[in-house]
C-alpha cells in the first residue's frame, strides 16, 4: 500500500517517540512480536545518560523497527486482544524479570488499562438484599474522587463533603505561580477511565484541576458532592453503630449520619505559618503559597519568600525578574535533582503517536510503574557499615550526592558562595528532593535575587529579622513554610469508642494499620494516612487506589458477615508500626538526624513508606479478618 497523506506526519513523529515503549506498544497493537529485538531493551536506570539508556545507533534501530510496525498498523489496523502468553512475552521484553511479570501479571494488566481489575466484584444489594450502607467521604480531591467512585460501584450510598467551593483538593487550593506536579503525569493519573493525552510531562495546576474535574464528572461523582461544607467533627454512636458527622455550610449547622467515614483530606492540607514575634505587625501583604493572594500586585515590590522547600522552589523562577527584588530566606537547602523535561511540553508528534497507536500511553504508564517500583530506594537505603559522617548513608548515597553536587556546580560557575548555600549538609533523600531543569540556580544567579542562608526569627512592620540579627526591608512576605502534616484531620475532632479521641489515641504519633485503620475507631478509614507517603518511588495516586481497593474488600467482608462494624486490633497495629519503623530506620530519612515534615516532634517517621510499590500491593490485595474486630449487627 502506498503511503497515505496521513502517514508522513506519523513517520516523522517517530523522531520524538518514547524509545522505551514504542516497540512493545506496536507489538501489542499488531501482534508482531518480532519487533521486540532483545538487543534494544531499554534501561530502567533512573538517571540513564542517554534516552532509555540506548546508544544513538540503537535509537535509530528502534525507530526503524517502529516505522515497520507503524506501517503494519496503518495497513491492517490493530489485531484486537492478545493471548495471555503473547502479552506476557511483550511485558517480559519491557520488564525483563519473568518471575516478576508472572507474579504481578494482573497488576500490570490493570496498570496497562486492559482491564479495570479494581472495580468491586460485589455490591451491597447483591450480597445483602434489603440492606443499605452509607458512607461519608471527607474531601473531593484526588483521593476523594476515586474513593467515591469505587464505593458507588459497590452500591453504597455516598456523600462527599468538600470544604472548598469546587472539586480538586490540592489542585484547587494551590494556585501559586509555577505550581505543577513533580511526578511524570503519565504515572500521576488514575489507572481507570479515559487516558489523558497530556500536553506537559509535568502538568501545571490548571491542567491537573481540569483533569480531576473531568474524571469526577465521567465517574458520576459530582452529584454526590456537597461543596463549601466543612466537617466540624465526627463521633461514633455505640447505640446505632454509626458515625455522627457535624457539618457547617449553606444549610447552617447539621448532623449527618453514616455507617462509614473515609478521610480523604491528605497530609498536606493545612498551611503552617510560624508563630513568630511581630508577625501581626507587618504593614504589607503576607500570605502562604497554598493561599496565594492574586489581588496583590507584586511588580515593583520587594518580595521575601520564607522557605526553600518544593513550593518555594517552584515559585522562585516565576517571580525572579518580575518583582523589584526577591529575597529568599533559607534555613536549610533542599537537594535538587536533574529533571530536564520538568517544564517541557510533550512534543506534538508524540501526542499524535499516542492518539494513533492503541494503548501506547498504557505501555508508557506500565514502564513508569516499573521504573518507579523501586525508584531511588536503593540510593536511600542505609549501609550500617558505611561512615558518611552524617552527609551520606551508603556508598551509593554518597555517589548520588557527588552527582547532584556536580550538577549544581555546573549551574553555578564562579559562585562558590551560592554553591555552599545551596548544598545540603545532610544525606540526599533524607528530605524531599526537588526536581529542577536549571531554572532554580538561574533565578538565584540574578542580580535582583538574594539567597539569605539564615532563618527568619521575627517580623517587623517593615520586614523580617534573621537569626544573625539582620533586618531585611520587604513590601510583601510569602510564607513557603509547609503544612501541619502530622494533623491528619485538623481541625475536626474525631471521637471513637468510649469517648476516645483520635488526638489522644495518637498523642502526636500518628499511626494506622496499613495506613488505613485505627483501633477504637470503627468503620473509619484513611487514604493517604500515616506511613503511606512516597517521595522517591512513584505516584501517590497508585498508593491511594490500592488503599481504596482494600477498603472495598474490608466493606465486602463487613456486609457478607452481616457485621455492623470493623476496626483494627491493637496488636495488629503494633506489628504494623514495628514493621514500618524498622523499614524507615533503614532509609536516609529515618537514619538522618535532619528534621523534616516526614517526622513527628519525637523524630519518628510517621509519614513515609519505606518499601517498594509492589510490597504495598502485596500487603493490601487481600483483607485479613484476623487483624480486625468484627462486630455483628444487632437483631432487628
Amino acid at each position: 500500500m502506498t503511503t497515505t497523506p496521513d502517514r508522513a506526519p506519523l513517520i516523522e513523529a517517530l523522531e520524538v517517540c518514547d524509545l522505551a515503549t514504542i516497540l512493545p506498544a506496536l507489538a501489542a497493537a499488531t501482534g508482531d512480536l518480532s519487533l521486540l529485538d532483545p538487543t534494544l531493551r531499554p534501561s530502567d536506570a533512573m538517571f540513564a545518560e542517554t534516552e532509555a539508556g540506548l546508544s544513538l545507533d540503537q535509537a535509530q534501530q528502534v525507530r526503524a523497527l517502529a516505522k515497520r510496525g507503524l506501517n503494519q498498523l496503518l495497513d491492517h489496523g490493530p489485531i484486537g486482544d492478545l493471548s495471555r502468553e503473547d502479552l506476557a512475552t511483550i511485558m517480559c521484553w519491557l520488564l525483563p524479570d519473568r518471575g516478576v511479570v508472572e507474579q504481578y501479571f494482573d497488576l500490570f494488566v490493570h496498570e496497562l488499562g486492559l482491564a479495570d481489575l479494581r472495580t468491586p466484584t460485589w455490591s451491597v444489594p447483591a450480597v445483602a438484599p434489603g440492606r443499605t450502607l452509607s458512607a461519608i467521604v471527607i474531601g473531593a480531591g484526588m483521593s476523594g474522587i476515586v474513593t467515591a467512585h469505587r464505593l458507588l460501584q459497590a452500591g453504597l450510598t455516598v456523600t462527599v463533603i468538600e470544604k472548598d467551593a469546587e472539586i480538586g483538593g490540592t489542585w484547587f487550593e494551590n494556585t501559586y505561580p509555577g505550581c505543577r506536579v513533580d511526578v511524570a503525569n503519565h504515572l500521576y493519573s488514575y489507572s481507570f477511565g479515559t487516558r489523558e493525552n497530556w500536553t506537559s510531562y509535568h502538568s501545571p495546576q490548571r491542567d491537573l484541576l481540569a483533569y480531576f474535574r473531568r474524571v469526577a464528572d465521567e465517574c458520576g461523582v459530582r452529584p454526590h458532592v456537597r461543596l463549601a461544607t466543612t466537617v466540624t467533627g465526627c463521633t461514633w454512636d455505640e447505640t446505632t453503630a454509626q458515625w455522627q458527622v457535624g457539618l457547617e455550610g449553606d444549610r447552617g449547622h447539621e448532623v449527618a449520619v453514616a455507617d462509614v467515614v473515609v478521610s480523604c483530606v491528605g497530609q498536606l492540607n493545612h498551611p503552617r505559618i510560624p508563630d513568630l514575634p511581630g508577625i501581626d505587625t507587618f504593614g504589607g501583604p503576607q500570605f502562604h503559597t497554598a493561599r496565594w493572594n492574586h489581588e496583590v500586585d507584586l511588580s515593583g515590590a520587594r518580595v521575601g519568600i520564607v522557605g526553600t522547600g518544593s513550593s518555594a522552589l517552584q515559585v522562585i523562577p516565576e517571580l525572579a525578574g518580575t518583582v523589584a527584588h526577591l529575597t529568599v530566606f533559607e534555613r536549610s537547602p533542599s537537594w535538587l535533582a536533574p529533571a530536564l523535561t520538568y517544564r517541557q511540553s510533550v512534543p506534538e508528534g508524540l501526542r499524535l503517536l499516542f492518539d494513533t497507536i492503541p494503548n501506547a500511553m498504557g505501555w508508557l504508564r506500565l514502564w513508569l510503574v516499573w521504573k518507579n517500583c523501586e525508584g531511588l530506594l536503593a540510593l536511600a537505603r542505609v549501609d550500617d557499615t558505611f561512615d558518611g559522617g552524617g552527609r551520606s548513608v551508603s556508598l551509593m548515597n554518597e555517589g548520588f550526592r557527588e552527582i547532584l553536587t556536580a550538577v549544581l556546580e555546573a549551574y553555578l560557575p564562579g559562585r562558590p558562595d551560592l554553591l555552599r548555600a545551596m548544598t545540603p549538609d545532610y544525606p540526599p533523600l533524607a528530605r524531599r528532593i526537588v526536581p529542577d531543569d536549571g531554572s532554580i540556580p538561574a533565578a538565584l544567579l540574578r542580580d535582583d535575587v538574594a539567597l539569605i542562608h539564615h532563618g527568619v526569627t521575627a517580623v517587623t512592620p517593615s520586614g523580617v529579622v534573621t537569626d544573625d540579627g539582620t533586618h531585611h526591608d520587604l513590601d510583601v512576605i510569602i510564607w513557603a513554610t509547609g503544612f501541619h502534616a502530622q494533623d491528619f484531620l485538623l481541625p475536626m475532632p474525631v471521637v471513637g469508642r468510649g469517648g476516645l479521641t483520635l488526638d489522644a489515641a495518637w498523642n502526636g504519633e500518628p499511626a494506622a494499620h496499613l495506613g488505613i485503620c485505627v483501633p477504637g475507631f470503627p468503620n473509619l478509614f484513611f487514604t493517604y494516612g500515616p506511613n503511606t507517603n512516597i517521595v522517591i518511588n512513584g505516584s501517590i495516586i497508585y498508593f491511594t487506589e490500592l488503599e481504596v481497593d482494600w477498603i472495598t474488600k474490608a466493606l465486602h467482608h463487613l456486609v457478607a458477615t452481616n457485621a455492623s462494624s470493623l476496626e483494627a486490633r491493637p496488636e495488629a497495629l503494633e506489628r504494623w508500626v514495628e514493621y514500618v519503623d524498622a523499614t524507615n530506620a533503614k532509609m536516609a530519612w529515618g537514619a538522618s538526624s535532619v528534621m523534616s515534615w516526614y517526622k513527628s516532634a519525637s523524630g519518628r517517621v510517621t509519614q513515609n513508606w519505606g518499601e517498594s510499590l509492589l510490597a504495598y500491593y502485596d500487603i493490601t490485595k487481600t483483607f485479613d479478618p484476623s487483624d480486625y474486630v468484627v462486630t455483628p449487627r444487632k437483631p432487628a
